[in-house]
């Protein structure tokens, strides 16, 4: 997408806008704004995470990936996917769930089998001719051990909607001050 809006409601209130490589990030109850100016794309886990669980591979096959094998565990697919040779270093085996046509999970294993990430996949509704998941739950491992967990919910999802007016002419007012901050 050209220009990304997310409106989060909870557990703090925020729109934050997505275009080429800029990020802003505005609070309305405080008064608050930021704008990042990123040299690089802007990366949106939460819609990537989305497109990965549309996708029969997950996405992997795009990025190289290959499948190395399969086996079923009651009703849930497991497929085993071996990074490209030259991220083999940095990256180990990526396990995708499936029941049926859906995705229900996702974990990426570092170069030694451990967890790098994981994520659980629910309550997909079917949009045209995919299953959406409207709960995405992730953790995320560091090297230091620490695990960072986020859960988000999805609600009212549609396809090719008309664009509410504020979404197409959102900007922060111009009496909040933006911080702005270069990555």
């Amino acid at each position: 997408p050209q220009k990304v809006v997310v409106e989060v409601t909870t557990p703090v209130s925020q729109i934050m806008v997505v275009k080429d490589k800029v990020l802003e990030i505005y609070y309305p109850i405080e008064g608050k704004a930021f704008r990042f100016k990123s040299k690089g794309k802007i990366p949106l886990p939460f819609i990537e995470a989305i497109r990965q669980a549309t996708q029969a591979d997950g996405g992997l096959t795009d990025l190289g990936y290959s499948l190395l094998k399969h086996e079923q565990k009651e009703n849930t697919l497991y497929t085993y996917w071996q990074p490209p040779s030259k991220m083999k270093k940095v990256l180990g085996i990526a396990i995708l769930g499936s029941i049926e046509d859906r995705i229900v999970s996702f974990e990426m294993q570092t170069p030694n089998g451990g967890i790098a990430a994981k994520s659980v996949y629910q309550k997909h509704i079917k949009l045209a001719d995919r299953y959406i998941p409207m709960e995405i739950s992730s953790e995320i491992h560091d090297l230091s051990g620490m695990i960072q967990y986020e859960h988000v919910s999805y609600s009212n999802a549609q396809l090719n909607m008309k664009l509410p007016d504020w979404v197409v002419k959102f900007r922060i007012p111009m009496s909040v001050k933006v911080k702005e901050v270069e990555w």
